[in-house]
């Protein structure tokens, strides 16, 4: 160890346990103040493998073109710390904010769940089917304070998405995004 440089070697290195579950991505709708910072924290420590912040129709935060390098940059430490905290072998990657109609199109994991308070299609997430292997990935969109629209709602399911709803009780944004990310690891067995 000098003033310039600091010499180290590798004494062992682990190979981390393989994922014996499905993958899990959020697509969060941006949250005012701190509470978007929240969910990404909580949703680290709840072994999501991604957070794509999304603007929606109804989202109060519209994002700067030029804090959004910084913003995703320290969205990434928060899921970085909160790995490290909760004992994670894999920091979950923070994409950059994008439009929610130019998102559909991309989504391709094997499940796609968007959260909704009301729908008259909607299942239970309690009731529904999840893939059972570790290469099956799902996806749970969460919308903003103000909920979906139903135009919004309308383009979700012709990408494929399903309705699914926590039940009668109406939850804050961010609320719902880890309660029905709790329930969905649960029921993959990331939680047991």
């Amino acid at each position: 160890m000098t003033k310039q440089a600091l010499t180290g070697r590798i004494l062992d290195s682990i190979a981390p346990p393989l994922r014996t579950t499905p993958s899990l991505a959020l697509g969060q709708a941006l949250l005012k103040g701190d509470k978007m910072d929240w969910v990404i924290q909580k949703a680290t420590e709840l072994g999501v493998q991604s957070v794509h912040p999304l603007q929606t129709t109804l989202s109060v935060v519209q994002p700067k073109a030029e804090r959004i390098q910084a913003q995703v940059a320290r969205w990434q430490r928060i899921a970085l710390e909160a790995a490290q905290q909760s004992e994670q072998w894999a920091v979950p990657t923070v994409a950059a904010p994008q439009e929610i109609m130019k998102y559909w199109a991309g989504a391709c994991q094997t499940l796609r769940i968007i959260l909704t308070e009301r729908h008259e299609t909607a299942s239970n997430l309690e009731d529904i089917t999840l893939p059972a292997t570790r290469e099956a990935s799902v996806l749970l969109l969460v919308g903003p304070e103000g909920g979906w629209t139903r135009e919004e709602i309308a383009e979700a399911e012709q990408a494929g998405f399903r309705p699914v709803t926590l039940g009668p009780i109406i939850l804050r944004a961010e609320t719902a995004a880890i309660t029905a990310i709790a329930i969905l690891q649960y029921k993959l067995g990331g939680l047991r």
